[in-house]
């Protein structure tokens, strides 16, 4: 498949937050492209896809120099395997939904039958959910009014 190429550049930082959602947003459409973001001064960011995975993230510097990388690996079903940290920072493994593996870090998710996530482990933290007979979170000791969207999550509290 040929790789097309995307070029976007922001005039202000206050314009590259504004359209940053839409960008991501965007990349979750491409099929074997390679996007690049402009950050002005700051150099660009290539992301790099195959079908619909991002593959490849590069960094680069204003001189056009390679300043760091990342890679995902995904199973043929469409997981993602393992990422790649940038220089020689390791690989983080993802053993299913329910396991995330890093040189720095556990994590550990247990979901319920219905696919909530009902404990969240990372090292020695831990958290327990609730959830309401509307699929919302319950928070503990949540003393002020919060608001739901349509799927449950929390997008106001006080």
């Amino acid at each position: 498949m040929t790789s097309k190429l995307k070029l976007i550049t922001f005039r202000t930082e206050k314009e590259m937050k504004r359209i940053l959602f839409v960008f991501v947003l965007y990349c979750f459409n491409l099929r074997g492209e390679v996007v690049t973001l402009c950050l002005g001064p700051y150099g660009t960011v290539q992301y790099h896809f195959s079908n619909e995975f991002l593959t490849r993230v590069e960094r680069y510097s204003q001189n056009n120099d390679l300043l760091y990388h990342h890679t995902y690996c995904y199973a043929d079903s469409g997981d993602l395997l393992y990422e790649e940290l940038i220089g020689s920072l390791g690989r983080v493994e993802y053993k299913n939904k329910d396991v995330i593996y890093s040189p720095y870090s556990l994590e550990i998710c247990t979901y319920s039958q219905s696919g909530q996530l009902v404990h969240h482990e990372i090292d020695d933290q831990a958290w327990d959910f609730d959830y309401s007979e509307k699929d919302e979170v319950l928070l503990p000791n949540v003393v002020e009014p919060h608001e739901y969207n349509s799927r449950g999550n929390i997008t106001r509290i006080g």
